[in-house]
């Protein structure tokens, strides 16, 4: 789809341009992850720490994997 309005937009200049084209589309494809799958709500389901865990493991354990992630029932988040 992107590739297309690329060929769309250059016209003859497409395969002149290739390395540009190709880095709009990678690009483009970069954006879409982004804006679609990064800010989705999430619920992390990941194990307890182990017992010997560090502090700094501990802290980080505890922390949302991204700014939208449920809260399960008995978590909070807070800064």
């Amino acid at each position: 789809m992107h590739t297309a309005a690329e060929y769309e937009r250059r016209g003859e200049n497409f395969f002149n341009e290739l390395e540009v084209v190709f880095a709009d589309v990678v690009m483009a494809i970069i954006a879409d992850f982004m804006l679609v799958f990064l800010p989705a709500p999430t619920v992390s389901l990941r194990s307890p720490p182990a017992g010997n865990a560090g502090p700094i493991a501990q802290f980080f354990h505890n922390c949302p994997d991204n700014a939208f992630q449920l809260a399960l029932a008995g978590t909070s988040y807070s800064i």
